[in-house]
């Protein structure tokens, strides 16, 4: 098992923000262990003073050097040991020994010492290290979240241990930071605009009947709303995430200018600032630098990092035409990835990859299947077939051979991942998405019975990696009902669809689309069971919350219309 060390130094005026973060640090743990990690925080004021002062000193340099991280936070003093702790662990970075990452917080604080203030200011100049600022806990349990991901970011993303619900960060099931609290969202414009119109609709909604014509309009305005509120507070995160990745390379002067507005909570600024025709000038010149040598290779990896942030800011406007624009960046990338590194390279291939989500979402299909192919071939030739990069390749290389029309290799590429996660036993998530996509492709090729079964492992898995109480274990118990409906076991289809129902009423209420689908389902079931009266209270239902969501005239209307006769 890998253990992951946490050494964490701060004055004791510090204390509730370091009990903070050591709750979070032991609730990471909980998620990781799961995948053989070990995560430990060394608690320094446990360690044994009653040698004195120099002894104390000495057992806390001896527990640093065993720390793969060190944190370090300042308020309005330093602490009796905090300086001598940064500058034996970043001695020890140096010589590339532990700790391997270093962090360092400021705390807001309007009466410092200056001797602290004269620290703080110099301090990039000497260390050439970043630092991170914090006005609240909040702030500073997400700065830490985004640069823990940096660092291990692979197993945490596997274990979707993360998530954001309705502006909060949760981490395995536990809520632990507010989003209106952290500058990059709090102070981001279009989201309090986005927020309050969501607030707004929710009182129109509250106050209006149901019979009222206007009634599905607010209801679908709010579902919109809330979709979009979804959408936003994942790419700020996102954004964020590749902004503390940026902030430990060499930079420009333009990207720092941008990461500090976004970080700020300015999308809007750092857009401007990350000008595509300055950028493309930059990029010209860098070309005709690399045939000259090294240099002009630094600068274009700067500029395609210049890119991919333009790309971020876009995604978080959401402005009309964001798509088209950003699928034409992740080209130019794609051709200056292999300008830098060669057609053939493991940057290429992740390249090819980030472009996917855009080109899927143009429904692009050709091309996406295209350049999962040549990732593919990329990855098998540098990591070979057993690693889980070339497993993920496989697996959507298989769904986008579905969306052309090709079942056949659909079943043959998901099941070749599938296989693949699990000699590499990989995370319980990405096996239930392995198992489900393969479920499906066996679904479309005819065999129900190892749909089902498939199916099941993907709910048992789920249940285990999410909690009983998750979509995601609710869509499970549906694919459930369903494989049992293709196979004409109405008993079970109606048994399965009922918790899945179940699970949807109590996570999204009554009034969701999703929940609609399900109640649909379910009388689908009753329906089956010649239970013809409970199937009619049920399609009244489903009809009630689409009318009141997406509209009379809709295709989901018509649909429960059609279920009626």
């Amino acid at each position: 098992m890998k253990t992951i060390k946490i050494f964490l130094a701060s004055s004791e005026e510090l204390k509730p923000e370091r009990l903070e973060l050591a709750d979070l640090v032991e609730n990471i743990n909980n998620v990781l262990e799961k995948q053989d990690i070990t995560v430990r925080l060394v608690k320094w004021e446990y360690l044994d003073s009653s040698m004195g002062p120099q002894h104390k000193q000495e057992d806390y340099n001896d527990k640093l050097r065993e720390c793969d991280i060190c944190l370090v936070l300042y308020w309005t003093k330093f602490g009796m040991y905090t300086k001598t702790e940064l500058d034996t662990a970043y001695g020890e970075l140096c010589a590339g020994r532990n700790p391997h990452k270093i962090y360092i917080y400021f705390k807001d604080g309007s009466e410092i010492t200056e001797e602290l203030k004269k620290f703080r200011d110099e301090f990039p100049a000497k260390y050439g290290h970043f630092y991170c600022t914090f006005a609240n806990t909040d702030t500073l349990k997400a700065d830490f979240l985004l640069q823990f991901m940096e660092y291990q970011g692979k197993q945490l993303k596997n274990s979707n241990a993360i998530e954001i619900k309705d502006s909060q960060i949760v981490v395995g099931g536990k809520t632990y930071v507010d989003l209106k609290n952290v500058p990059f969202a709090g102070n981001n414009e279009e989201y309090n605009i986005l927020l309050k119109s969501i607030k707004k609709t929710k009182k129109l909604l509250a106050v209006t009947e149901p019979d009222d014509e206007e009634y599905a309009e607010y209801a679908q305005e709010l579902i919109e709303l809330q979709e979009r509120q979804k959408n936003m507070e994942n790419s700020l995160w996102d954004t964020a995430l590749m902004i503390t990745r940026l902030s430990t390379t060499q930079c420009s002067e333009r990207l720092e200018r941008a990461m500090k507005l976004f970080t700020a909570g300015d999308n809007k600024g750092a857009l401007a600032v990350l000008n595509e025709e300055e950028i493309e000038h930059d990029v010209q010149h860098n070309l005709n630098l690399i045939r000259l040598g090294e240099e002009g290779k630094k600068g274009l990896k700067i500029n395609i990092d210049e890119y991919c942030l333009r790309i971020k800011t876009l995604k978080n406007e959401m402005e009309d035409g964001w798509l088209l624009e950003s699928c034409k960046l992740h080209e130019r990338i794609i051709k200056l990835t292999i300008s830098l590194y060669g057609e053939n390279s493991l940057e290429t291939a992740s390249a090819m990859m980030d472009a996917a989500e855009v080109i899927y979402l143009l429904e692009d299909f050709a091309k996406l299947f295209e350049y999962t192919q040549k990732a593919l071939n990329i990855r098998l030739e540098i990591l070979g077939e057993q690693h889980l990069d070339t497993a993920q390749c496989y697996n959507d290389l298989g769904v986008v051979s579905g969306k052309l029309g090709d079942f056949c290799k659909y079943h043959e590429y998901v099941c070749k991942g599938l296989d693949i996660r699990l000699a590499l036993n990989a995370s319980e998530a990405l096996l239930a998405e392995s198992y489900n996509t393969a479920g499906f492709s066996y679904s479309h090729i005819g065999d129900s019975k190892k749909n089902l079964e498939y199916q099941q492992k993907s709910l048992e898995l789920r249940r285990k990696a999410y909690g009983e109480m998750h979509l995601e274990t609710a869509n499970s118990y549906s694919n459930i009902g369903q494989a049992y409906a293709e196979l004409q076991d109405a008993p079970n289809y109606l048994k399965y669809s009922l918790r899945s129902l179940e699970i949807k009423q109590a996570i999204v209420g009554d009034k969701h689309p999703d929940t609609g689908l399900s109640y649909n389902n379910v009388a689908d079931a009753y329906m089956l069971l010649e239970k013809y009266q409970e199937a009619i209270t049920l399609l009244e239902k489903a009809l009630k919350v689409s009318l009141s969501t997406i509209g009379k005239f809709k295709p989901g209307t018509l649909v429960h219309y059609d279920n009626f006769h």
